[in-house]
């Protein structure tokens, strides 16, 4: 999708490409239509900003086909909340997996160790932002 849409646009452009109405996604996310509504609007009915939980945000991109991460970005949930998603594929050119079992143990464990790294150092990378 990209284009820095915000959610609400994500969802709705998504929905309709999937050919759903807002009943549909209502039925798949369990939830009911009035949530979808409030949802595409980005506001509650109060007038009050609509909120997501991350873990809703991996299943409605699951539903919707659409890259987790770039829903839970437009859903301005911090990273530091984001659930583990190693179990999630994504089509984002953002993402990429590698297969480790077709290689050898040394290579396999020399993959798992740069991954570590680069998780770490995303890390510090992310603290070091919120400090000043």
């Amino acid at each position: 999708m990209g284009n820095n849409l915000g959610l609400a646009d994500i969802v709705r452009i998504a929905r309709k490409n999937l050919s759903l109405n807002q009943a549909d996604l209502a039925e798949l996310m369990g939830r009911d239509r009035t949530w979808v509504t409030q949802l595409e609007r980005g506001k509650r009915y109060s007038g009050k900003p609509f909120t997501i939980e991350p873990h809703m945000v991996l299943k409605l991109a699951g539903v919707l086909q659409v890259d987790p991460v770039e829903l839970l970005v437009a859903a301005e949930i911090p990273q530091s909340e984001w659930p583990d998603m190693s179990h999630i594929s994504s089509n984002s050119a953002n993402v990429r997996t590698v297969d480790i079992t077709t290689l050898s143990p040394t290579q396999a464990k020399l993959v798992e160790q740069l991954v570590k790294e680069l998780k770490n150092g995303n890390n510090q990378h992310e603290s070091g932002k919120h400090k000043g």
